[in-house]
This record gives structure tokens, sequence and C-alpha cells, in this order.
């Protein structure tokens, strides 16, 4: 009886380990409270009707590892509320739209000096961010990308930063709910620190 069983269940995780894809050469892992993501090449982007797989382990999730990923899916770590610590490793040259949004535990995090893109409602609801520093060479940062990030206080763009393809054009981050400021500007001429 108890060995069969305890046998039946490691099968059962075996199989379901089989399948941790989370983009074309990426895996992930869940060991304690930290998720790991290595291989290369870019991670599947999710959504709220199509979420991460590790998405039902989200409340046990404290720090996460990525290794060879060259972007950040779309909600990938969207409402990992308890998420304190992320590491992404240089070559990531994008965060999907709501890749962290509602990770009020985030207080700051550091991204490579390769990101380019920062999707639409990166940091959304991140209501514990309070400071960020946006790497030079990111040329476009998504509406509503720190919408409701109500502890932020300092955020310092490059001027690299334009919005669209028209390089003059003011870009224009929504700060509602911050007590520093509604909206804070930057334009490819001159940078706000």
């Amino acid at each position: 009886g108890e060995q069969y069983r305890l046998m039946s269940q490691t099968t059962q995780l075996t199989a379901a380990a089989a399948d941790n894809s989370c983009g074309d050469n990426l895996t992930w892992s869940l060991s304690g409270s930290t998720l790991y993501i290595s291989g290369s090449g870019k991670m599947t982007d999710y959504a709220s009707y199509e979420p991460s797989p590790w998405y039902d382990s989200r409340d046990s999730i404290q720090s996460v590892s990525v290794s060879g990923a060259t972007t950040i899916g779309a909600a990938a770590f969207a409402n990992c509320t308890k998420l304190t610590s992320v590491n992404l490793p240089n070559g990531i040259t994008s965060l999907g739209a709501a890749s962290f949004s509602g990770c009020t535990a985030l207080t700051g995090l550091s991204l490579p000096s390769t990101i380019k893109t920062i999707g639409k409602s990166a940091f959304y609801k991140c209501s514990g961010l309070q400071s960020l520093t946006i790497p030079d060479g990111v040329t476009s940062i998504g509406d509503f990308a720190f919408y409701k990030c109500t502890a932020l206080t300092s955020v310092t763009i490059p001027v690299s930063v334009r919005k669209g393809s028209d390089s003059d054009e003011t870009q224009q981050l929504d700060f509602t709910g911050s007590q520093q400021t509604d909206y804070l500007y930057a334009t490819k001429q001159a940078g706000i620190t």
C-alpha cells in the first residue's frame, strides 16, 4: 500500500515536470519560494484568460531568477503578490505588457542594460515599488506602465526614451495616485532624473 502510493505520486510529478515549457527554448521550475526560468530565447506571452503555468502557485513565489531569456512574456509574473526579489539577466530586450502588474510586494528591481521596450501596464499596481532606474537604451515605455504605483518616488528616465516613431514627441508616464506628481514628462532631448 504505502510504497505503491509513494511511487505513483513520484511518477505523476515526473510526468507533470516534463511539460514545463514557457517559451520555445525556455523551461521553468519552482523550488521552495523561488521560480527559476532558464534556457534561451523568447518567453511565451500570457494573459488573464491564459495565465502562466506557475499562476496557481503565484502566492508562494517570493523570488524569480531568470537566465538566458531574451524577453519577459506578457503577464508573466502578474499578481505574484509575495514577489520581493527579481533577477533579470543581461540579454533581455523587452518586458511584456502587464509582466509585473499587481506585484504589490516588489519594492525595487534592477533592469538589465539590454532592455529596449517596457510594455504597457508593465508595473501596473506595483504599489510597493519605491524606485526604478530605466536603463539607457530604452526607447519605448508603454501606456500606464507605472499606473497606480503609489509608493514610487524616484524614476530615472534616459534621454533615449521616446513614444511611438516620432522621436520628438513627449513621453508621458502616468503616475496617478503618486503624491509626488501626476505626470512625469521626458523628451528625447532632456532626460529627467
